[in-house]
């Protein structure tokens, strides 16, 4: 594994044939994640570098690398239980995460003061699988309604895939530059004429953030052509039934910018405020807990077996 030096404290997990670099004081970041003898498949700082974070950051003044984690929201947005309003792509980014190995693995945990509530996460590194288990503790009454979303930044590059499952015939538009995909709300369908799922095909300098679910089937996945490297997901569709996902090609902080995320995510739209109106996101009140997991699996190659045929229209 790479010993790259950072100006932050890292901590490098190996094992079940992977290494995983962690930074517990900033916002507990996966920053790099990579099987034995591949590359690393999540996306390192571009032009902007790695700094310390405060409260109430917008995320676009920070680096866009690495797996972060998004709670109570994704948006900034006026929480819907009145008080302050809730920062962009929520509190834990921003915090430092306490950190504790556990055989090959371990557990982080960090408090939400907006939420009201701790986030523990558990690392564990087997049969070439990343697997993050995840508890939400109530603190005082609770958060009440909450969002919370994955956020991992993949490495991407020209002729670049994703592939959704077979079910995912339509997408939400969260945003999209200059509109060209339609307005928030807006339901388009998935690939659709410009084949969406293959980076290269829309007109360069754009950027979209699409939802789809609430699924049936929790597996996606994300091919970069350079590299020939897959990262595939796995999520329980009955714990986290939405999937987000970042397209941008250029069209967010500069043309050179190429990047896809594949977000599990409990609830959509990324604003919380909204996503309670809607009924589509959870809630937890005192004393109460959930529980939810996803898996990241790194592999050679486009991804194999049934996930080679997802988002396989045209």
């Amino acid at each position: 594994m790479s010993k790259t030096r950072l100006p932050f404290h890292a901590e490098r997990l190996e094992g079940g044939g992977l290494a995983v670099c962690v930074l517990p004081e900033l916002g507990g970041k996966i920053s790099e994640l990579r099987r034995e003898g591949g590359p690393n498949v999540l996306l390192t700082p571009g032009r902007v570098a790695l700094r310390r974070r405060s409260p109430g950051d917008r995320f676009e003044d920070h680096d866009a690398s690495g797996f972060d984690e998004c709670f109570p929201t994704v948006a900034s947005c006026p929480s819907p239980g009145g008080g302050a309003p809730l920062p962009d792509h929520g509190d834990l980014w921003t915090s430092a995460w306490s950190f504790r190995r556990e055989g090959a693995g371990a557990v982080m945990e960090c408090a939400s003061e907006a939420g009201s509530a701790r986030l523990s996460r558990k690392l564990a590194l087997r049969d070439g699988a990343l697997r993050l288990d995840y508890e939400l503790s109530a603190r005082g009454n609770g958060p009440g309604p909450y969002l919370w979303s994955a956020h991992p930044l993949l490495r991407a590059s020209a002729g670049s895939r994703i592939y959704l499952p077979p079910e995912v015939r339509e997408v939400e538009v969260q945003g999209s530059s200059a509109g060209r995909l339609g307005a928030r709300g807006d339901v388009l369908p998935w690939p659709g004429g410009e084949r969406l799922d293959v980076l290269g095909g829309p007109p360069p300098r754009t950027a979209q953030k699409l939802f789809a679910g609430p699924l049936r089937e929790g597996l996606c996945a994300f091919h970069d052509a350079e590299a020939d490297e897959s990262l595939i997901l796995r999520f329980d569709p009955a714990l986290t039934p939405y999937l987000g996902v970042w397209i941008c090609q250029g069209g967010w902080r500069g043309p050179e910018e190429l990047a896809v995320a594949l977000e599990p995510c409990s609830g959509m739209p990324d604003a919380l405020d909204e996503a309670a109106r809607r009924g589509r996101c959870p809630a937890l009140h005192r004393h109460g807990s959930h529980r939810w997991w996803i898996e990241l699996r790194p592999v050679k190659g486009p991804p194999p077996g049934v996930l080679g045929a997802l988002g396989g229209r045209g």
